[in-house]
């Protein structure tokens, strides 16, 4: 056991480190869940839209008409002048071009994220629409069933999303980045210093073999990475109480040991590499980050594009947060196991690219 007790020797002397990390991550993760909850109401903004419209067919009344239902349509001057000058002094969010041929196109007041707002609207109006016209609906019927399917409360009862959702779910959501970015700083810098090549190499030469080394070396990493998710589970246990075991959101716990597993396939993709304390705290924001708005953490999924959604799938934090959206909505079913089993399937890709870096590393000493 002795590269075990070595690790937490070092790690002792990281201990200070750690605490200021965890305490300053903890009260984060408390700050950032309650300004959730005072966001957690499904609302919708209401933008300024100016609107040209050029062409003559039904879906083009239907779609100007469902717009003005949304937001608040101001006339403007077909100019691209006063256009601009509207958009640049807040007089105008969004400027929508229909022409001949339902040809769309689009202006957007720079530097603000609402266009994807609409953007998304009009293309779920239009594809719903399409969906209804396609199936035999008369384009009056298709306008009436389309309205009635986009309508904000019945989607926020479709979908599970948008409802009020408590405390409990912001912290659990916000704790993907808290335990990426922490165990990242704590544990990166002990695990570098025992993959030192002076340090490996005096360890190549002893009797203990490379398999019990790294065995030792992952047993220390898990027992503290466990012990950082138990301290943040008892955590949630004294702030929400008996909230935690209500219902189904006992399997929130499991959802974040899933998490946990992944983080620490993360931490050890980090640890393959040799950096210094300030590379090592930027790569974790970086990551931790990148994890957070890409899979909906801190971004609603509702507003990704179509292309930003197909590549949020290919981060684990996505399927935490699907995951955790329906086991608050009370919907533990089939697709949330398999949302699990994707976060393991994630962690197990990320442990086999630190194999295999491990493996050029030691091959690359041999030559």
């Amino acid at each position: 056991m002795q590269v075990f007790n070595t690790f937490f020797k070092i790690l002792k002397k990281q201990i200070p480190s750690f605490i200021t990390y965890f305490v300053i991550f903890t009260v984060l993760l408390c700050i950032m869940s309650s300004i959730g909850t005072g966001n957690n109401a499904y609302t919708e903004e209401k933008l300024s839209v100016a609107i040209f419209n050029t062409d003559e067919s039904k879906k083009a009344e239907y779609l100007e008409k469902y717009i003005a239902t949304k937001h608040d349509i101001v006339e403007v001057k077909n100019d691209q002048e006063t256009i601009r000058d509207r958009l640049f002094f807040e007089v105008i969010d969004y400027v929508l071009y229909i022409e001949d041929g339902f040809a769309l196109s689009n202006i957007k007041r720079p530097g603000s994220t609402t266009g994807m707002y609409a953007d998304k609207q009009i293309d779920t109006f239009c594809k719903t629409y399409d969906a209804y016209v396609a199936s035999g609906c008369s384009e009056d019927e298709a306008y009436t069933k389309t309205v009635a399917a986009l309508d904000a409360k019945d989607l926020v009862s479709m979908m599970g999303k948008g409802a009020k959702k408590p405390t409990i779910y912001y912290f659990y959501v916000y704790l993907t980045y808290i335990l990426i970015g922490l165990l990242i700083n704590a544990l990166s810098p002990v695990i570098m210093a025992l993959n030192r090549k002076e340090v490996k190499e005096r360890t190549d030469i002893s009797p203990m073999k490379a398999k019990s080394r790294n065995l030792q070396l992952l047993g220390g990493a898990v027992l503290f990475s466990f012990a950082t998710w138990l301290a943040m589970v008892i955590i949630s246990m004294i702030m929400f109480r008996g909230e935690l075991f209500q219902n189904q959101n006992p399997y929130i716990i499991l959802n974040a040991f899933c998490f946990l597993i992944v983080a620490s396939g993360v931490v050890s993709v980090v640890s393959s590499f040799q950096m210094k304390p300030q590379i090592i705290s930027m790569v974790s924001n970086v990551v931790s980050l990148s994890f957070a708005f890409l899979g909906g953490v801190f971004v609603p999924m509702e507003i990704f594009s179509d292309t930003v959604l197909t590549i949020s799938k290919f981060t684990p934090t996505y399927w935490y947060v699907i995951a955790s959206e329906k086991i608050f909505a009370g919907n533990v079913d089939q697709s949330v196991w398999m949302c699990f089993g994707v976060q393991m399937l994630f962690a197990l890709a990320f442990f086999a690219v630190t194999l295999v870096i491990s493996k050029r590393k030691r091959l690359s000493r041999a030559n």
